[in-house]
């Protein structure tokens, strides 16, 4: 059975600035996993480095995807670490931040969709 947890995006810390964050209009409502690898997937756990809030998954077989939708939480560019075993290897990426896609419709929700690959190469990105 997968449990899942979805981290709710800290806000940004406010500044002396007027300035509108970048990431101000952008809301995720959902979470895809892809397995892109020959072989399971196994204790996939994401975690946003500056609330230790997360999204986990037990597994998911070789070739397929887990997905999820939570109610909408503002994305603030908060970055965050995915950690996984395959192959009976305990895996885990850098931090990292996803750049918002240049053709986002303000206001619309996306989801994170983070792809595994062989020899711990990920991808990520946000989609419609």
């Amino acid at each position: 059975m997968n449990r899942t947890f979805w981290p709710c995006l800290l806000l940004a810390a406010a500044g002396a600035c007027t300035s509108v964050s970048p990431f101000q209009a952008i809301r995720i409502e959902g979470l895809v996993l892809q397995n892109q690898t020959g072989r399971p997937l196994e204790d996939i756990i994401l975690v946003v480095e500056n609330s230790q809030e997360f999204a986990a998954c037990a597994h998911i077989p070789a070739g397929s995807s887990f997905s999820t939708r939570f109610p909408s939480r503002r994305y603030q560019g908060s970055p965050a670490r995915v950690t996984w075993k395959h192959q009976g290897r305990r895996w885990e990426s850098k931090k990292f931040s996803i750049k918002p896609p240049d053709d986002l419709i303000p206001d619309k929700p996306v989801k994170v969709l983070i792809v595994f690959f062989e020899n711990g190469l990920l991808d990520y990105q946000m989609i419609p």
